[in-house]
Order: C-alpha cells, then sequence, then structure tokens
C-alpha cells in the first residue's frame, strides 16, 4: 500500500486545491438541492455518517451542515489534513480516520449512512470496498455509491455553476 499512497500524497494539496474555488462550501441549500445527487444524499443521511474515500470532504462539509454526523476517512495523510483543516475553518464538526477501503478499522453495522464518491473505481479490489461498506453499514442503513459514469445525476450543471476554474471546464457527463 506504501507504493500507492505517496503519489496519492503528493497529488493531495494539488487535489484540494483544484477543489477550493468550488462554492459549494457557503452555497445556499435551495442551489445545492436543484442538483438529484445532493437532493438524494441529504434524503438519506442522517445519524452517524461515513464517507469512505473523502477526498476534499465538501460531501461530509454539506452533511455536517445538516446535523448530521460525519466521519470522514481516506488513506492519504495528507488529505485527512486538508479535511480537518477545512473542518476547523467552517466551525464543524467531525471524526478523522487514516485507513484503507478495504480494510476498514470500524465494528459491523455502526453507520446509519456510508457514501462513497467517485473512490471505488481508484481500488482494484473493488469488490473489497463494496463488501466492507455493506459490512460497516447498519441493518437498515443506506449507501451512497457513484463512479464516473454518462449518467452521473449529479451530471455537468452543478459543477458549471459552482466552478471558477479556467481548466475545470466540464465533468464526467458530457453537456
Amino acid at each position: 500500500m506504501k507504493r500507492l499512497v505517496v503519489p496519492w500524497d503528493k497529488d493531495a494539496r494539488n487535489y484540494a486545491e483544484l477543489s477550493l474555488p468550488y462554492r459549494i462550501f457557503t452555497a445556499p441549500m435551495d442551489e445545492l438541492l436543484q442538483s438529484a445527487f445532493w437532493r438524494n444524499l441529504l434524503r438519506y443521511a442522517s445519524g452517524l455518517a461515513l464517507e469512505a474515500g473523502c477526498g476534499t470532504g465538501k460531501n461530509s462539509l454539506i452533511l455536517a451542515r445538516n446535523n448530521v454526523k460525519p466521519v470522514l476517512m481516506d488513506f492519504s495523510r495528507r488529505t485527512i489534513a486538508y479535511c480537518k483543516d477545512l473542518f476547523r475553518r467552517c466551525g464543524c464538526d467531525a471524526l478523522f480516520v487514516v485507513a484503507d477501503l478495504t480494510r476498514m478499522p470500524f465494528k459491523t453495522g455502526v453507520f446509519d449512512f456510508v457514501h462513497s464518491d467517485s473512490t471505488s473505481e481508484h481500488v482494484v479490489d473493488y469488490t473489497g470496498v463494496i463488501r466492507e461498506i455493506a459490512r460497516v453499514t447498519r441493518k437498515g442503513g443506506y449507501i451512497f455509491a457513484t463512479v464516473p459514469n454518462k449518467l452521473r445525476i449529479d451530471g455537468f450543471d452543478l459543477h458549471a455553476k459552482l466552478a471558477h476554474v479556467e481548466h475545470i471546464n466540464r465533468s464526467f457527463t458530457p453537456k
């Protein structure tokens, strides 16, 4: 795993800085709810929620703003450090865990909601990721997972509205 973490850690700062221009952190809820992604995420998220492969932590930050208790997990220490700083600056609370998606350090059935946004496609053992997500989700809980594809429910429109970076001119979904 060390071979994988090193390049990801080196890229974590750039990844976070590219995402910083997103107004998603301060966007009004009515604007976010125009997106099917956010409507569905917020519809099912409750209680203790794990973001498996948290990246910039933007999804969990929105959940924290909506009375959900987020746990952010990523295998990149720099990504987790970025998320901690972001949550501190935004005045939101969360738990932060450095761990592998295929070996989560949580008890079985501990989370009410688990989400993984465009993460499992980066892991060779994606079935192991799915098994672990199912294992840590409580019976009757919800799992919300996305992967890049042409039918992605947040599509291009949300990114066009919230991103203000020249080189980010399209998402995974064509116009």
